[in-house]
């Protein structure tokens, strides 16, 4: 069921709802039409459902209220005037609130169901992308890089030192150097690089369509606001950052990544808090 109702995220949601609008329509005339005596209760919450998913909580309860007076429209076909009583109430109060209690169930269903894949692409730390979606990223770019030839950027960053925060201050310190970190790389980067957290205190950047010349315009600014961000707080860290620039991108996901490993530790070597580029 779920499913199928993803399917429907694609599109419009002014399309969902007025191809759901129609729907309730077509199943009341439906309905009024069929004189024998049939339950449509169940046809009633397919659009219900539909708009509820795609458009929203409001939205649903709407088609919900268009829907119990759908079906109280064709009910009332087949009743006489001492029967309308009832009818009434089985319209405004019984439908109506059995459809609206659907609605609400399947907006907390979907609440529940966005904030579980939101977990699952994401570090629960620090809410950047983790490393299982950063793998499924990285394959994409590198297959649309493959058909459309352009370089691909990988810059690795690891805090120097991350360890003593944790040992001398603790690892609530810690934990607010990461997260600050993230902020941090984050907003110094484009809309269309993604920064994930791939390990304890390592974060890589993907910054797609950038050669060497320009990662070193962009990066060694990212690096001083890192600078400026500790000096500001006093941890007393650095970052190291190795940069590695594929033209022409045919490799595998972890062999990127461990190229990337590779020259951040070169930077470590140099004598940390640096960056060090390379072109492959």
């Amino acid at each position: 069921m779920l499913v199928f109702l993803e399917r429907f995220q694609q599109f419009p949601k002014f399309l969902v709802f007025g191809v759901s609008l129609g729907l309730v329509g077509l199943i009341g005339l439906i309905d009024t039409w069929v004189r024998i005596d049939l339950g449509f209760s169940l046809f009633y919450l397919a659009p219900i459902a539909l708009v509820t998913w795609v458009v929203g909580r409001d939205a649903g309860t709407v088609m919900a209220a268009i829907s119990a007076f759908a079906w109280f429209s064709a009910d009332l076909q087949s009743y006489d005037a001492d029967g309308l009583g009832t009818t009434l109430w089985n319209a405004i109060f019984v439908r109506l609130a059995i459809f609206w209690i659907i609605t609400t169930l399947l907006s907390a269903l979907k609440d529940a169901y966005e904030l579980e894949r939101r977990l699952a692409r994401t570090d629960s730390l620090t809410g950047l992308t983790n490393w299982r979606s950063f793998q499924e990223i990285l394959i994409t770019e590198i297959e649309r890089a493959q058909r459309y030839p352009y370089p691909i950027t990988l810059a690795y960053l690891d805090i120097d030192n991350f360890k003593q925060i944790n040992d001398r201050q603790g690892h609530n310190q810690g934990d607010q150097l990461l997260k600050g970190v993230a902020l941090k790389l984050n907003k110094g980067v484009r809309s269309t690089d993604v920064v994930a957290r791939i390990g304890g205190d390592e974060f890589i950047v993907l910054m797609p369509y950038t050669n060497q010349g320009q990662a070193e315009q962009v990066l060694p600014r990212l690096h001083q606001t890192l600078l400026t961000y500790i000096q500001h707080n006093r941890f007393p860290v650095g970052f190291s950052i190795g940069v590695i620039t594929f033209e022409n991108p045919s490799t595998t996901v972890d062999d990127m990544v461990s190229v990337a490993d590779s020259v951040m530790y070169q930077a470590k070597a140099k004598g940390k808090n640096q960056i060090v580029y390379q072109v492959l």
